[in-house]
């Protein structure tokens, strides 16, 4: 029988801020802690630190991507013309789909075959290293960074730079497929108020990010422009970002400790109208190399949060239709940054997020909101209950979703026939 471990306070103190962040049940958090706790074992040590339960994460990380050799692996022309047919919200993810196949199956070579293989995977890349995660019982530990979710891509977990390429969809993908080390994130932002509030918030809730790099198309919202006046001189009392040019920027669910972090401790680096991924690589590996300590302090949103057990939903709904005001409120929803949750989160009329909730099922999700009251027009109701039925065929199919974009479904009959669910 193992001898009992001990647990340093501050990495006791951190896994409570993880399970609380993802929601876990008892079951799963004594899971992780046992994950944990085989770590310090490995090394030889009785006593749990804060370095172990970073090592469990990195190992979660380290099972979400192909291998180099994968990578590096040979496109078939056809393959790679399969692979191009799909929007650019698609292609990246069905691409490492494809590789992880080809990993796994001992090969160099990406065939037409594999492309096809990878489109019929129902649950997407979770799913396809469900043979490799840990026992239902004892999950493979998800790391509680970002915060919020949105259109990024995740980097070195380690790096200390942050690239948002603005309005800029390709340019996102094209930074983000590169081997450059030292680049954490890669994301893109449409709306100079909760758009800037998401992008700020993934900042500052992580103490390792200290550059920021804002690149690519700059449109009428004029989202870099508000982030640099955001950090020059900060908001008013109303939330209105001080000399800003875009039509509303209005960032109101951010606190002034995150102003102030945001502003102490980040570099911007004002790339606006750059599409040169080397140009824009070249600033980012010359911000990681001058080695920043990480920030001592970080903020993330302190709002009610509910976790929603794994549930399937009824079906699909066949109400379409766009928001409507609520007296109520909006809703943002995406996939988690993990892509294994549905996020919801509700904003008052005057922009204040003031509730998330997380889960897997459409339905469960429906019921909760309705349960804290958080509609109150029904054709608002009808918006989001088909929005997250999107998102839930998206989670179980490993498909990009983004909130009121059409969610293409491959065709499961004649070929070149996708289907759409608007």
């Amino acid at each position: 029988m193992d001898q009992e471990m001990s647990w340093e306070s501050e990495a006791e103190r951190e896994l409570e801020h993880r399970v609380g962040r993802m929601g876990w049940d008892a079951t799963r958090a004594a899971g992780l802690r046992r994950h944990v706790e085989r770590i310090a074992r490995e090394r030889g040590s009785q006593v749990v630190t804060l370095t172990d339960l970073n090592e469990a994460r990195d190992r979660a990380m380290s099972q979400r991507k192909p291998s180099p050799a994968a990578v590096r692996a040979e496109w078939d022309p056809d393959a790679r013309l399969e692979l191009e047919k799909e929007t650019i919200y698609l292609r990246e993810r069905l691409r490492e789909r494809v590789l992880i196949l080809v990993e796994e199956a001992g090969e160099q070579r990406v065939t037409l075959a594999h492309v096809k293989q990878a489109r019929r995977m129902p649950s997407g890349m979770a799913a396809m290293r469900a043979a490799q995660a840990a026992p239902a019982e004892e999950p493979t530990p998800v790391p509680p960074w970002p915060v919020s979710f949105g259109a990024y891509r995740l980097r070195d977990m380690e790096g200390s730079v942050a690239i948002c390429t603005l309005a800029s969809e390709a340019l996102m993908d094209e930074l983000a497929s590169s081997s450059a080390s030292g680049v954490c994130i890669v994301g893109r932002a449409y709306t100079e108020n909760f758009g800037v509030e998401k992008v700020v918030t993934n900042i500052v809730a992580n103490p390792r990010l200290r550059t920021l790099i804002l690149c690519g198309t700059e449109s009428r919202h004029r989202v870099g422009q508000t982030l640099l006046a955001l950090h020059a001189n900060g908001r008013d009392g109303d939330g209105r970002v001080i000399e800003a040019e875009s039509p509303l920027p209005i960032v109101r669910s951010l606190s002034e400790e995150a102003v102030r972090i945001y502003q102490e401790k980040l570099t911007i680096v004002d790339l606006r109208g750059t599409e040169s991924v080397d140009g824009i690589l070249a600033e980012a590996q010359s911000a990681a190399s001058a080695g920043h300590d990480p920030w001592p302090e970080q903020w993330e949103p302190s709002v009610p949060t509910v976790r929603l057990d794994t549930g399937r939903s009824s079906g699909m709904g066949g109400m379409a239709g766009r928001f409507t005001p609520d007296p109520a409120g909006l809703f943002l929803i995406g996939l988690g940054p993990w892509e294994d949750t549905i996020e919801l989160e509700h904003y008052t009329h005057e922009g204040n997020l003031d509730y998330r909730i997380g889960g897997s099922s459409a339905e469960a999700l429906c019921r909760t909101l309705v349960e804290q009251e958080l509609v109150g027009d029904y054709g608002h109701a009808l918006y989001v209950g088909r929005e997250l039925q999107k998102a839930e065929v998206a989670l179980r199919s490993g498909l990009d979703y983004e909130q009121d974009r059409v969610l293409t479904l491959p065709s499961a009959g004649r070929a070149g026939q996708d289907q759409e669910v608007r």
